[in-house]
């Protein structure tokens, strides 16, 4: 169940200047049920639990979400836009239903904990536009990440640490989902140029241009777990937790949108790429 509210309000100083603010409440409650197979197909398979089970488990999850919105008009040619706003996502059903794989020496367990990833993002634009130059906008924007979802394996240093483990799991490998406990960074800039070539000789006055471009940077630290051997005399494998620094998953440098068109009273055609690349 996904019950939201919501209250804002519109605020003029002046004829230059508009300022929204709002607040939105947003809850998530699921109860998903999930198989359990330990060591199922082995021929000693684990007693304790029932080599396989059906378990249902419920969560809610609520967040309240404000944001102010700001605009700036200080000539009919050119306008400031800022804005602070916060967003979340939830992570995928595959991820949170409740299963457990246990092999004979690796653990698939699905993380029924995991928390939506919310992000807090400051947005800054600087536009101008007329009948000439079209709009010409330049955009910094900066994401604060907290709690992204992203698959990890790694090796159980306690089993204890994940629901329904037996304890002969401890330095095992294992698959999950999880919550990164570090906050993830991402910054960078947007560019726009759209416009009409009306004062173009003949044909050329239908023809119509749009470009997009963003710079991207980010920083993540995640997490991870390497197995080293012990001390002596027995130098029984080790878990040491640790983590490593590296951009956002999935994450590219430079993203491009083209679009080029024509029109012409009621005809009207365009041409578009999409370009993301390193």
């Amino acid at each position: 169940y996904r019950s939201a509210g919501y209250v804002m309000a519109t605020m003029n100083i002046g004829p230059d200047v508009t300022i929204i603010p709002g607040v939105r409440y947003q809850g998530l409650e699921t109860a998903y049920t999930g198989n359990r197979y330990y060591n199922a197909s082995a021929p000693n398979p684990y007693p304790n639990p029932l080599p396989h089970s059906d378990t249902t488990i419920d969560e809610y999850h609520g967040y309240w979400l404000p944001d102010i919105i700001v605009s700036y008009n200080p000539f009919s040619w050119m306008k400031f836009h800022a804005a602070y706003t916060n967003t979340i996502t939830y992570p995928d059903f595959g991820n949170l239903i409740p299963i457990i794989d246990v092999f004979s020496n690796s653990v698939n367990w699905n993380n029924y904990r995991l928390k939506p990833a919310r992000s807090q993002n400051y947005d800054l634009a600087v536009s101008v536009y007329n009948n000439s130059i079209g709009l010409l906008e330049v955009a910094p924007f900066l994401k604060q990440i907290d709690n992204l979802i992203f698959t990890q394996s790694t090796y159980v240093s306690n089993p204890a640490l994940y629901t329904g483990l037996p304890p002969g799991t401890k330095g095992d490998p294992i698959s999950t989902a999880i919550n990164n406990p570090f906050r993830v960074n991402l910054w960078g800039t947007e560019l726009e140029w759209a416009t009409h070539f009306w004062y173009l000789p003949g044909p050329l006055s239908g023809l119509v241009f749009n470009v997009n471009y963003t710079h991207i940077f980010s920083s993540a630290k995640y997490p991870y777990s390497v197995q080293r051997r012990g001390p002596p005399p027995f130098y029984s494998p080790v878990v040491v937790d640790t983590f490593y620094t590296d951009r956002l998953v999935d994450q590219p440098n430079d993203v491009v949108n083209l679009a080029i068109g024509y029109d012409y009273k009621e005809f009207s055609v365009r041409v578009s790429m999409e370009d993301q690349t390193n």
